[in-house]
């Protein structure tokens, strides 16, 4: 979907230390959803019921076309010779990833994998539920409402807190610092000591109310 906000992200080792620019666009595009779902069950064009109806076969299609995706992007980063972290062994290669960032154009295929296509899957999902139950009862459990009310709490800040975000951007920064992040290479071994090290510094890891992620000097023993 066009438009939204471009934000260059992180140096990338894998590439050089080239930046990727990101399309920051989600919370445009999940509204756009959204109402465009509304408008076509409202006027029966798509009824959101038949979701709940087909689900054993849209999942059955989803499983498919998921493990699609992943031998196509595996398999064209081995014949095009950029593999990363490779350990010759392929059902755990292909778990794992042969490229740390495939792109089909512009179109960053983790996040429209991981968060733009399962996210609002579950979202409709859930919504088809409801319309469902209430076509058969006249009425919605409030089981029903909170677990859609959960869904889109947790679906916003999914969406909406990225790399443009400040204090992602520094979560990011330090992360980098001390071999944590997923733009590494090598994410060896990290001494648990680096890590508490790198969260000790302030102006980090805080809410918008200024309430601390995580306590000071406190960081638990990762197990890296």
């Amino acid at each position: 979907m066009p438009g939204g906000y471009q934000q260059e992200g992180l140096p990338v080792p894998s590439l050089g230390y080239k930046t990727l620019m990101y399309n920051c666009n989600a919370l445009v595009c999940v509204y756009t959803t959204m109402l465009t779902a509304a408008g076509l069950h409202y006027f029966d064009i798509f009824p959101l019921t038949s979701l709940i109806d087909n689900f054993g076969h849209l999942m059955t299609v989803g499983m498919f076309w998921g493990w699609f995706v992943a031998l196509f992007v595996y398999f064209a980063t081995v014949v095009a010779g950029e593999p990363m972290r490779m350990s010759g062994n392929f059902i755990y290669d292909l778990f794992m990833g042969a490229c740390l960032n495939p792109r089909i154009g512009k179109v960053d295929l983790k996040m429209w994998a991981e968060v733009r296509i399962p996210w609002h899957i579950l979202f409709f999902l859930s919504v088809s539920g409801c319309l469902k139950q209430y076509d058969a009862y006249g009425y919605v459990t409030p089981v029903r409402i909170s677990v859609i009310g959960f869904e889109r709490i947790l679906l916003t800040p999914v969406l909406e807190h990225g790399l443009h975000d400040p204090r992602n951007l520094a979560l990011s920064e330090r992360l980098v610092s001390v071999g944590l992040s997923p733009h590494c290479d090598y994410p060896n071994r990290v001494p648990a000591a680096r890590v508490r090290n790198a969260f000790r510094k302030p102006g980090i890891c805080t809410t918008k109310s200024g309430a601390s992620w995580l306590s000071s000097g406190t960081s638990p023993e990762f197990p890296l």
